[in-house]
């Protein structure tokens, strides 16, 4: 069974966004998020018109970090 992601508004997060060419188009480190469907849209937001390969997201108040397509699919 796999883990559930959760985020809370005080967690810090840090949000890593690839191109194509898995190079980093743009990172952040925030928090204030409610859910990862905010962290995805804040992610695909953040980039504008440049095409997104993946989205890595980090949980560092929580311990975990995982990948995501731009539409919020897991990536294992």
């Amino acid at each position: 069974m796999r883990a559930r992601r959760t985020v809370k508004e005080r967690d810090i997060v840090k949000i890593l966004v690839f191109g194509y060419d898995r190079t980093l188009i743009k990172s952040i480190k925030d928090s204030g998020f409610r859910s990862m469907s905010d962290v995805i849209s804040y992610a695909n937001n953040m980039v504008g018109d440049k095409p997104i390969d993946h989205i890595r997201v980090s949980n560092e108040a929580r311990g975990w970090c995982g990948s995501y397509t731009n539409y919020g699919k897991m990536i294992d």
